[in-house]
């Protein structure tokens, strides 16, 4: 039910670098956009405009040397969370470092508007830088710490997601164990029940035993085959059924008839593994056993819309002859593995038929594939 990238949690926030960084650079791109078009309507209205061409320029500078500090301010509050014991000399290292970054950035975007926007009247000068150095720089410390804060919820989902993802793989982890254990529980059940009616058979049918121990011997061949497997093709379900009557109706001859009504479109539905073969086995022992007559055991799958309708019928003498009407472990059994398969979306059913006997009706989710 798990796939093969299940090992890897919120792996849409572990971007690789190459998308980290096309990432930051349209985010800030974005930004010098939004920002030259601001300050070109602002320089526009205060009757000091300049060229859109110009005030891109500025912005778009100003944005991109962001970008190129961005992964080092990621990295540095990455190495230095706010989130823990020490969070005030934490705070104190990021407002020291808010105020480095900021002179850092102001410094190389004057030094870099005013080597290109050089002219004979407009020359690059150190007092020129220092005045207009401190110009917004408590701007950048913002966007320093609006870094911070990005960082550290992109980092608190990032916990949540892989929680998430832990808890979803226990509780996934979880249901297979107890699939599992359900399922261990019905391959002893019904090989103690075979091994069983082969030792009364032995002595006086040799030939019957022998028949039933080849056809037991295919029986575990499937099990093995698809032992790590909670859902089966019907069809293949079916395969293991019938190898299954036929050992019933070597040790019953006569007095047992079993009656197939399988849909054609049903043959590919997927079912719980050994769904069939217990309410079959209770059919038996509550029909052959209890019934004098010829039993009789009808099988029959429809397709319902977007569900798959299972029943077994039998002619003996219904539930008002079993003792408490209690379970037994094949019914329990497949009451809870339907419930671990499917949640609430199934429903199994065990009534009198109004003709006699006792019919099981099971519905589940129709569907082709290996998940519900």
């Amino acid at each position: 039910m798990m796939h093969n990238d299940e090992s890897r949690p919120a792996s849409f926030i572990l971007k690789p670098r190459g998308a980290r960084t096309a990432m930051n650079i349209a985010a800030w791109t974005g930004f010098g956009i939004f920002m030259g078009a601001q300050s070109y309507y602002l320089l526009l209205r205060s009757g000091h405009p300049l060229l859109w061409g110009t005030t891109l320029f500025r912005e778009l500078v100003y944005a991109y040397l962001w970008a190129a500090l961005t992964p080092a301010v990621l990295a540095f509050a990455r190495k230095y969370p706010l989130d823990t014991k020490r969070w005030m000399a934490r705070f104190l290292l990021h407002l020291g470092a808010s105020v480095g970054v900021a002179l850092i950035h102001k410094v190389s975007y004057h030094v870099i508007i005013m080597a290109v926007e050089a002219s004979p009247g407009k020359v690059f000068s150190f007092e020129r830088l220092f005045s207009e150095m401190w110009t917004y720089l408590d701007y950048g410390i913002l966007l320093y710490w609006l870094l911070l804060i990005l960082r550290h919820a992109a980092g608190f989902y990032q916990k949540f997601k892989e929680k998430e993802f832990r808890a979803s793989q226990l509780e996934a982890q979880l249901t297979r164990s107890q699939l599992d254990a359900l399922k261990m529980q019905l391959q002893p059940h019904f090989l103690f029940n075979t091994l069983n009616a082969i030792s009364v058979l032995i002595t006086h049918h040799p030939d019957n035993a022998r028949r039933m121990i080849s056809k037991l011997a295919e029986m575990l061949r499937i099990t093995l085959e698809s032992g790590g497997k909670h859902e089966v093709p019907l069809e293949q379900e079916l395969v293991f059924l019938k190898s299954y009557l036929d050992i019933e109706q070597t040790r019953f001859e006569d007095r047992l008839t079993v009656k197939l009504q399988i849909a054609p479109e049903t043959m590919g539905a997927m079912v719980p593994n050994l769904l069939l073969q217990p309410i079959v086995e209770n059919a038996m022992r509550h029909g052959v056993a209890e019934h004098r007559g010829p039993t009789v055991v009808e099988v029959r799958t429809e397709r319902q819309n977007g569900s798959l309708m299972l029943q077994v019928k039998d002619n003996g003498p219904g539930l008002h002859a079993h003792k408490g009407n209690k379970e037994g472990i094949g019914f329990t059994n497949t009451r809870a593995r339907l419930k671990q398969l499917y949640g609430a979306k199934f429903s199994f059913d065990v009534v009198n038929a109004p003709e006699g006997g006792a019919l099981a009706t099971i519905i589940i989710p129709f569907h082709k594939s290996a998940e519900p």
